[in-house]
């Protein structure tokens, strides 16, 4: 009689997906209210393997496996699939990749036997209010900072231990399976995310973000008359904006710049640049130089630049393309290609590098001078 209880088509217990809520959060959900671990439900009940807790699940490059979680709950394919990070797709990238970094989602790397990086983000208040704890999809996006309810910023890691968010293994603390939802145990600690700490964020950081959101959500006009046709074209142009102000090279004066205009220091805890790599605060105070450069498209952002000395180079990689809104307007304002420096300027640059320590090579010229480069 078991038997045929654990292996019929439909589950027993069968919570359907909430607003906005991730993949790994819902089965993490299915297999408590059925009574199992995640792992024995993945594999015993929806024929998963074991390696694919190893990777980000919530990318759902798994299909068949989401055909199967969605027979089995009773619902469409289509709401099973929108857990996923597949929905963003023509949203904020053009095109849903498998591996690999992917723009705008926060990645949750895993060394051997423990998690990485800090790519799970959750608001404390919101776990209290929900009336079943959950983790939101939007909460996994790198632009996300701040909770759109409640306008506190969010935590990426355990309040008490530190270490990363990994909700799905907490189905055991203290090697006895959880009297309720293990969604919100630290499974190192034991602490519970609710009662993290509750910090403010800037109204206008909250609001730009909002912003971010409608322009995900419904192509929101927020460039005026160079608004893209697309909302991913917006998304590309915006990110690489946060990768200059991120930039710890030369492109970093723009950030400098910006820190003595706005009395807004920012010391990164890591040397790492790309904006999915960084951690919470870093991402905060980016996203809050980032509004500065966005308003009245594209006056305010050729002013700033121009007055931080930033040359084409620091804003666009000449090996890449970029949106039309973006890139039209960076080599239009500081392509200086019509600048041919003479020798003396050519050798005074080199001194002057050599003074500094460094080799003096034709690229550090050029880039110096706000050349071009011409290869490594």
């Amino acid at each position: 009689m078991l038997a045929d209880v654990l292996n019929q088509d439909v589950l027993l217990v069968r919570p359907k997906p909430l607003p906005d809520e991730l993949l790994t959060s819902w089965l993490v959900r299915l297999a408590w209210s059925n009574g199992q671990r995640l792992g024995r439900f993945w594999t015993k009940r929806l024929g998963g393997q074991r390696i694919l807790w190893h990777m980000d699940a919530d990318r759902g490059f798994f299909t068949p496996l989401i055909q199967v979680l969605a027979d089995k709950t009773n619902i469409s394919f289509e709401r099973a699939i929108d857990t996923t990070f597949r929905t963003y797709e023509g949203k904020i990238f053009e095109s849903f990749q498998k591996l690999g970094m992917i723009n705008w989602i926060l990645p949750i790397g895993r060394n051997i036997t423990t998690w990485a990086n800090h790519g799970q983000q959750y608001c404390p208040r919101c776990l209290i209010t929900d009336e079943a704890p959950y983790f939101r999809r939007r909460w996994r996006l790198s632009f996300s900072v701040v909770c759109p309810e409640h306008r506190i910023l969010l935590l990426d890691s355990c309040y008490k231990c530190g270490g990363p968010v990994t909700y799905h293994e907490s189905d055991l603390i203290d090697g006895v399976f959880s009297v309720e939802s293990p969604v919100t145990r630290c499974p190192r600690c034991g602490a519970d995310y609710r009662e993290g700490p509750q910090l403010g964020s800037s109204a206008a950081l909250s609001t730009f973000q909002a912003t971010l959101y409608d322009v995900m959500n419904n192509n929101y006009a927020l460039l005026g008359h160079h608004h893209p046709p697309f909302p991913h074209l917006f998304f590309d142009g915006f990110h690489q904006i946060l990768h200059t102000i991120g930039s710890n090279g030369e492109a970093s004066r723009l950030r400098r710049y910006l820190d003595n205009a706005s009395f807004y220091s920012l010391n990164f805890r890591s040397k790492k640049e790309r904006f999915e790599e960084l951690r919470l605060q870093d991402r905060e105070r980016i996203m809050g130089l980032a509004v500065t450069l966005i308003q009245d498209w594209p006056n305010k952002f050729i002013e700033t630049c121009s007055s931080a000395k930033v040359v084409l180079s620091h804003l666009i990689e000449f090996h890449r393309t970029y949106p039309f809104w973006y890139e039209s307007v960076a080599r239009n304002n500081f392509n200086k290609k019509w600048y041919h420096p003479v020798n003396e300027e050519y050798e005074s640059a080199k001194s002057f590098l050599i003074r500094k320590g460094k080799k003096g090579s034709e690229n550090q010229i050029r880039h110096l001078l706000g050349l071009h480069f011409i290869g490594k």
